[in-house]
């Protein structure tokens, strides 16, 4: 007559505890992954608008036309949700340049308006605004973005 031996087994209660150490797991590294792209979004629009805003300080300097005409100025308008840099002919003709429509939930405040005048770059604000603060509605990532009155170099801290 053969017996029945006892074999080594997990418990009902170490399992489930493994399964929710999985779960515990799982779910921090979901919240990390999506912190870290929007991280990886509010980082890549900033560069954007350090892009445009450096394109326009460009065009300025080198004196480029604007639809086939001689530059009288470049406008950069940066409002809460995009930037948009628009050329303006000596006969007041408009070309857009170069936009920018901001990622879901990356914000700006205040929105300001900049002409850069060629040949020399000058640049002149519409409003005592300088430049603008980007959040991503989380507040965990925000950048400050200057423009100097010297110059107009753009500047993100």
């Amino acid at each position: 007559m053969k017996t029945l031996s006892a074999k080594p087994a997990f418990t009902l209660v170490e399992i489930l505890i493994v399964i929710m150490m999985i779960g515990i797991f799982s779910t921090g590294f979901a919240i990390s992954y999506s912190n870290s792209q929007k991280k990886v979004t509010f980082e890549s629009d900033k560069e954007k608008v350090l892009s445009i805003i450096q394109k326009a300080r460009n065009l300025s300097l080198t004196n480029l036309m604007v639809n086939d005409k001689q530059a009288d100025y470049y406008y950069l308008e940066a409002g809460t949700a995009s930037i948009t840099l628009t050329g303006y002919d000596i006969d007041a003709g408009t070309s857009e340049i170069d936009s920018l429509t901001f990622s879901s939930g990356i914000t700006a405040s205040p929105a300001f308006n900049v002409k850069y005048y060629p040949p020399y770059g000058t640049v002149t604000f519409d409003a005592n605004t300088h430049g603008m603060i980007l959040t991503d509605g989380t507040g965990n990532n925000a950048s400050t973005i200057t423009i100097s009155e010297f110059g107009g170099f753009a500047n993100a801290t």
